[in-house]
């Protein structure tokens, strides 16, 4: 789920009284990665060739890092960035730099509580989420996606029981090259409901809500596609700590899409779940969720994203750690029917993932990954399998 569409109610959930974290905490991070890929090019052998690139190829990405947690009495300031820059030793085409960045400035004021936040966001496209362009199949892989997002959610009411609730984000996201400017996309989310908060029972948010979305470069001269959509959303949302093991939270809503000509899109129930477990060695953690969302690569109406993943952190020792991960994406997009080219339908993405973790010290930490995904689509010029073998090094100030 892209920032636009996730942001409308996950403040909500932090807005209970007295939830702020008080560790002080200023850490900045150098490390770099060594990664080895063998097909970059996310696609059959016949797609690599369309986009001129070498399947096989070992990325090297130095990157930096900030991480803030700054409590100030009852508000709270938290910021973490990173930047980096991707090398390919074949692909240089491919080379770019990649910035991440989130803040979010929570004030509890006497009688309501805030939350301000905003991301922004670059790197080279993943080509799994590029279609291949006749027009320009070569120069249209080469694509930095640029996104940005910024939001606020306030209650108002007592330390527990009832308190009314309203949020409001709004998020854009552009891409670099000429030809995929059809795919760019902005949106504004909003809403309200009620917050009920109690130690016992957690939150629990009942909330109705809107996301407006525009394609504001696409025209009947250079794309079928249609120039917006709306989604009205009806849902429950929930959060708990159980004490300091076990951590829930998630939401089930109703979502209707009705598409800029007036006809209708999806309506059904979709849902967003996570939990976090914490043992004496032991962190589990697990993830689902169902939404409509844009695309960045395709010129589709909106995608359909269902995602499922689940990692396992264990303590091996005092210095080391292991990680055992798997997902599974699909992804249904919804096309207008003069789009027939180079167009994925439906797609099915699996992914596992092993990895260790070393502790040299209190400051560099060793890391080794390797991983394997597997991409099922309806057209087999998109199926690939992918390996990846990986070692990175951070250093922790």
């Amino acid at each position: 789920m892209s920032a636009g569409g996730a942001a409308l109610l996950a403040g909500a959930a932090l807005l209970s009284p007295a939830q702020a974290e008080e560790v002080r905490r200023l850490q900045f991070d150098l490390g770099g990665e060594m990664l080895y890929d063998s097909n970059v090019a996310r696609g059959s052998a016949a797609a690599a060739q369309a986009r001129g690139l070498e399947r096989e190829d070992v990325r090297f990405s130095p990157n930096a890092a900030v991480k803030l947690n700054l409590p100030t009495g009852a508000h709270r300031l938290t910021l973490s960035a990173s930047a980096g820059y991707d090398f390919y030793a074949r692909n240089s085409r491919l080379n770019r730099e990649r910035i991440e960045a989130d803040g979010n400035f929570y004030l509890n004021l006497p009688i309501c509580a805030a939350e301000l936040r905003g991301s922004f966001s670059r790197r080279q496209s993943d080509l799994a989420d590029l279609n291949i362009m006749a027009v320009d199949p070569r120069d249209s892989s080469r694509n930095v996606e640029t996104a940005k997002s910024a939001g606020a959610t306030v209650s108002c009411g007592g330390q527990i029981g009832l308190r009314p609730v309203a949020m409001v984000d709004w998020y854009d996201a552009r891409n670099s090259a000429a030809t995929r400017k059809t795919a760019d996309n902005r949106s504004v989310s909003y809403g309200g409901g009620l917050l009920y908060v109690h130690p016992a029972v957690g939150n629990i948010t009942l909330y109705v809500g809107r996301r407006e979305v525009d394609y504001p470069n696409r025209t009947p001269l250079l794309t079928p596609a249609l120039t917006s959509f709306d989604a009205d959303r009806y849902g429950l949302m929930f959060s708990r700590d159980v004490g300091a093991q076990l951590k829930v939270g998630g939401e089930v809503f109703y979502t209707d899409v009705t598409l800029s000509d007036g006809r209708g899109g999806f309506s059904g129930i979709n849902w967003k779940a996570n939990a976090k477990l914490s043992l004496s060695r032991m962190e589990i953690e697990g993830e689902t969720g169902k939404s409509v969302d844009t695309s960045q690569g395709f010129d589709a109406n909106y995608v359909l994203r269902r995602n499922h993943e689940l990692r396992i952190h264990y303590a091996l020792g005092a210095r080391l750690t292991a990680l055992l991960a798997g997902s599974i994406s699909v992804r249904d997009y919804n096309y207008e029917p003069g789009i027939t080219a180079a167009r994925i339908d439906h797609d099915n993405m699996k992914r596992v993932l092993a990895g260790l973790d070393y502790k040299v010290s209190n400051r560099m930490t060793i890391g080794l990954e390797t991983a394997y995904q597997r991409r099922n689509a309806n057209g087999a010029l998109y199926d690939y399998d992918s390996y990846q073998a990986g070692l990175r090094v951070n250093t922790a100030f």
